[in-house]
């Protein structure tokens, strides 16, 4: 069967919507059309989600239309570019479950925007990702469900009423399906709430759409992107969460999604650096942003920057641009540091003799850059007596000002020496950063976002 009329589809308009503009422009109400076509079941569940193949094969052969540009108008792309497969049938996070055909209060309606609607008439897939909360165009936020009478905001259920009609209903996705009055957008947010929202929804739009997005300095994929916003959103659920065993984002309605999509859009605002920053600054622990997600849903690059940034107790760092090994000063090196320690007087010989402030120093390093237990450290200066002369030092002052003139001898740029890297990744690592917190050096942010900023450079040279 081919149809009189076939208007195209829209720029990211969703297949029911078009269906229902299709059914209109040849005098047919919606819920009729797909029967005459030999798709009697189409309305029962979720075309946007569950369109098959076949059926897309019949639409495209009684519009005229390319499969492939109907199968656009569907979710199933977005779903595979986010998840790597498009299962209808599964928990496809970040993409929002409706129910359709109801007017019950509580149900879960469409998300829209008003102004949209009543300017264009159509719905568009970027209102069906759980991120999405503003309109980009009004900056006004979405809505799933009528102010007035509460009834969830369904474009075909103003359809399902009208069977003694000899012609379909007047198309009007701008009103209340219930009330029949115009629906009301929100007022607009805050500017901060605004961008941070709109941060966030662009991201994972950009993700959906592209297969890919730009975080900052670094390039994600599609399921990197959700899985990193999985674990960060998941530090914002609103107080409904904690009174709903099984609460998910896919199945709440805007009013709870908003709070919480804004705060993640204003965590991660700026790329991976200031988003860890933040994190700290907070008190947020590792195990607070990756223990809530499954471990094979988070990239593993992420997984390692948050443990070795955030971890109670690190030991070795993960994403690192040399390998770990025994840290020795270069005697020009020691040479400028030496001024900044006091006198050593007698040192002995040997193992069994009292060791310097450079055998000391460089064991410290060596052993908290390999992220060696105190009890398994066998180099050539103890436990005991290094931590004494650590933390005498501190007490002085004086490891501060070696730390000093170690950072301001460091070339920078990835042309650096190699006594340069390592001096800077031993300083770096995360037992050395929590050493020096305990001893109360001034240095310890410093280090600790060098070393957040390493990994992220990191990351860049493995992207590209």
């Amino acid at each position: 069967m081919t149809l009189p009329a076939f208007p195209p589809p829209r720029e990211d308009e969703l297949l029911t919507s078009f269906l229902i503009r299709l059914a209109l422009a040849n005098a047919l109400r919606p819920t009729r059309l797909p029967p005459l076509l030999g798709l009697p079941t189409l309305w029962r569940r979720d075309p946007d989600r569950n369109a098959t193949s076949a059926g897309l094969k019949v639409l495209a052969a009684a519009t005229g239309l390319p499969q492939a540009r109907l199968e656009e108008t569907t979710l199933r792309p977005l779903m595979g570019r986010l998840h790597g497969e498009a299962d209808p049938n599964a928990l496809n996070r970040f993409l929002l479950h409706v129910d359709r055909h109801t007017r019950a209060a509580g149900a879960r309606g469409h998300p829209v925007c008003p102004h949209c609607l009543a300017e264009g008439g159509v719905l568009v897939r970027a209102w069906r990702l759980t991120t999405t909360v503003m309109c980009e165009r009004h900056g006004t936020p979405l809505v799933d469900h009528c102010a007035r009478c509460s009834a969830p905001v369904s474009h075909i259920r103003a359809h399902l009423s009208d069977r003694g009609r000899h012609l379909p209903a007047p198309y009007h996705p701008e009103l209340c399906s219930g009330c029949r009055q115009p629906l009301t957008a929100p007022a607009p947010l805050e500017p901060p709430g605004l961008k941070a929202a709109l941060f966030l929804q662009g991201l994972l739009q950009g993700a959906a759409y592209t297969g890919q997005a730009r975080w900052g300095e670094l390039t994600l994929s599609g399921h990197e992107v959700q899985g990193v916003v999985e674990c960060l959103s998941r530090l914002h659920l609103p107080p409904e969460a904690a009174q709903a065993r099984k609460w998910r984002p896919e199945f709440a309605p805007v009013e709870q999604r908003l709070p919480m999509m804004t705060a993640t859009g204003a965590l991660m605002a700026g790329g991976l650096v200031p988003c860890v920053e933040r994190l700290r600054e907070r008190g947020i622990g590792a195990l607070q942003v990756l223990a809530r997600v499954p471990r094979r849903e988070v990239p593993e690059w992420f997984s390692n920057v948050i443990t070795d940034s955030l971890s109670r107790r690190p030991h070795a760092r993960r994403l690192v641009s040399l390998t770990p090994g025994p840290y020795r000063f270069t005697n020009a090196q020691w040479a400028r540091a030496r001024s900044a320690l006091p006198p050593e007087g007698h040192t002995g010989g040997g193992r069994g003799g009292r060791k310097g402030h450079r055998e000391a120093l460089e064991a410290f390093l060596t052993r908290h850059w390999l992220g060696t237990h105190e009890r398994g450290w066998k180099g050539p200066v103890s436990s005991p007596t290094m931590n004494r002369r650590v933390r005498r030092l501190a007490q002085d002052g004086h490891l501060d000002g070696l730390i000093d003139r170690l950072l301001e001898d460091l070339p920078a740029g990835p042309e650096a020496p190699v006594w340069a890297q390592e001096t800077r990744e031993a300083l770096m690592a995360p037992e050395t950063v929590r050493v020096l917190e305990r001893l109360g050096s001034r240095h310890t942010s410093t280090l600790w976002q060098l070393g957040v900023q390493q990994a992220a450079r990191t990351l860049e040279e493995v992207q590209s």
